[in-house]
């Protein structure tokens, strides 16, 4: 993707401007205002719930000289800088991949600085994917390594630069594995005026002495009218494919916006159609097509598979075309495919597309793999439908 954003970049540094999560950050403005906000939180939640924007909007409003007990005040000297993302007293931790000729052990958070305020810049619904893509590294697997945690316990001891406090926000903190134990000592007793954020998709995946010592806010899926709300408001246009696609993921969904989704439920319906034929003349120059869209679309193009088959499925056994989150032309798609498709088939056909996504970010050869799964889906489909 080379291009995250159509239109204007939005700035997301203040409560009001994440949409929903109208309890939390209640919950999180009234602690700071009755100073019993924890040194230590763990905002916890599915991918694209709005966690980093949560952290910063909360960092900010922490820091802001003119809060009035709704939101940060968006113009002091504070607030510009956190909308900069270049606070002093702001830091940032990050997994992080190779950088040129130095040692991975060597590698931390600073290396990517400047690559990490462009991307929240662009959006603080930024997914593990999207990052991974901004430091032109999307194979390596990233981690937060000793280093990280060694300047971590330093820059947390230092006295503030400008503010009363200072803030530490871990982004994937998961990654910290074994070496979060570094932490711990800080996580207990920290420095005093100090607010350590760590964030996180999945609590099984950190260490037990970290989430012990947290106090854990959780973050839920985004509505759709949440984020049809955010997609107005930061003068996007509405796709409810992508929103309908995205199941709550914001990060998701602003990716999809872009249109990405708006070939695919005829290439679908295609793509079934030329299986069930199985002819020579006809499925090796579709298959080209397929393979032709790059690794990000082929991606794309299989999650929307699973997702409309998932919903096909729902459509099968209420028999209510009306409960499935589909948009009308791909209700259409839905009726059309009804003769040759019952609700077991329909089943096989999402799993091997969760198999095919498997593979490809496996980086498997994706012309051997569509080959092989229109043969099966053809043998599928020529069933006889009960």
């Amino acid at each position: 993707m080379s291009k995250f954003w159509i239109g204007s970049k939005p700035n997301n540094m203040k409560f009001k401007q994440i949409p929903g999560k109208k309890d939390l950050k209640t919950q999180l403005i009234e602690r700071v205002d009755q100073n019993t906000l924890p040194h230590a939180l763990l905002l916890l939640g599915p991918q694209g719930s709005g966690k980093l924007a949560i952290a910063i909007a909360l960092a900010n409003y922490l820091l802001c000289q003119n809060k009035d007990g709704l939101d940060a005040c968006g113009s002091c000297q504070s607030c510009l800088k956190t909308q900069k993302n270049v606070h002093p007293d702001i830091h940032f931790t990050f997994p992080v991949g190779k950088s040129g000729k130095k040692a991975r052990k060597d590698v931390t958070s600073v290396d990517f600085i400047k690559h990490w305020r462009n991307a929240i810049e662009e959006s603080p619904y930024l997914s593990l994917e999207r990052w991974q893509q901004v430091m032109g590294d999307p194979t390596s697997i990233p981690n937060i390594n000793t280093q990280e945690c060694k300047n971590i316990i330093h820059n947390l001891s230092l006295q503030t630069f400008e503010a009363i406090y200072k803030v530490q926000i871990i982004w994937q903190a998961q990654f910290l594995r074994k070496e979060g134990n570094r932490l711990l000592k800080l996580i207990e007793e920290p420095a005093p005026n100090t607010l350590l954020i760590l964030i996180a998709e999945n609590e099984e995946a950190l260490l037990n002495t970290i989430v012990s010592r947290c106090q854990i806010f959780k973050t839920k899926p985004f509505q759709d009218s949440e984020m049809r709300q955010y997609f107005e408001e930061n003068a996007l246009s509405i796709n409810d494919e992508a929103i309908f696609l995205s199941s709550g993921n914001l990060a998701e969904a602003i990716v999809l916006q872009q249109g990405r989704t708006s070939q695919y439920s005829n290439l679908i319906l295609d793509w079934m159609r030329v299986s069930w034929q199985s002819h020579p003349d006809t499925i090796f120059p579709f298959i080209d097509k397929l393979v032709a869209l790059g690794k990000d679309e082929r991606i794309f193009f299989l999650e929307y598979g699973i997702h409309f088959f998932r919903q096909f499925g729902i459509y099968l056994y209420t028999k209510d075309i009306n409960q499935v989150r589909l948009t009308n032309e791909e209700k259409d798609t839905v009726l059309k495919m009804i003769k040759i498709i019952n609700a077991d088939k329909s089943v096989l056909i999402a799993e091997k597309l969760e198999e095919g996504l498997i593979l490809l970010r496996r980086n498997i050869n994706a012309k051997i793999m569509f080959t092989d799964f229109t043969f099966y889906f053809g043998q599928i489909l020529r069933q006889s439908v009960a």
